[in-house]
């Protein structure tokens, strides 16, 4: 834990095959790495890992990891993109809170829990399709400002998204409707008995 906390000069870090811990706040506030590569052998990663770390541009994260920590890279502001590897199956509260220069987020068939507050101020976040596996939504999750739209993998059994707009399956519960989603008006469906 903490064992790089602070270290603000530091652009580079190569982790080594074998690794299979990242403690919490291992790389904490380490304001000048740009890139980091988890080796495949990494199965945990504590909380705050990566909290802002805000000049990373890159990161691969293990094919081995079950969960995201809750703020593991909250504050990453130059992240531009992020892949989720089927292996995750929950993504923790604030985990990329602030991350406001993502466009793009590639949730792989395989997560089941999306925390709250997960992608929070991702204010260059345009669009986001949820797979198929996703059980649970946290309140504030896809609460990224510049949200135009929501959409839902084919085959999920909990979710289902039409125009953009997110709802329970079976359309009784409207869950989201996205912050910049075109137009002017909306017209709630008859089917929705909860907002």
């Amino acid at each position: 834990e903490e064992a790089f906390r602070n270290c603000a000069v530091l652009t580079s870090v190569t982790l080594p095959e074998g690794l299979t811990t990242i403690g919490k706040n291992a790389f904490f506030y380490c304001k000048a790495l740009t890139n980091v590569k988890m080796p495949n052998s990494v199965t945990t990663m504590g909380e705050k890992a990566f909290n802002n770390c805000s000049a990373l541009t890159s990161v691969t994260l293990s094919d081995k990891l079950t969960t995201i920590e809750k703020y593991a890279f909250e504050g990453c502001i130059a992240l531009p993109s992020v892949t989720i590897p089927s292996g995750v199956t929950t993504i923790e509260t604030s985990a990329f809170n602030g991350c406001i220069g993502l466009t793009s987020v590639t949730l792989l068939d395989g997560l089941k829990t999306l925390g709250a507050t997960a992608f929070n101020g991702c204010d260059a976040l345009t669009s986001i399709e949820l797979p198929k596996s996703l059980e649970t939504i946290g309140v504030g999750a896809l609460d990224a400002p510049g949200l135009t739209e929501i959409k839902v993998r084919t085959g999920n059994t909990h979710f289902e998204a039409e125009g953009g707009v997110l709802y329970n399956k079976g359309k009784t519960t409207l869950l989201c409707y996205p912050r910049k989603k075109p137009g002017t008006t909306f017209a709630v469906p008859a089917s929705v008995t909860t907002i």
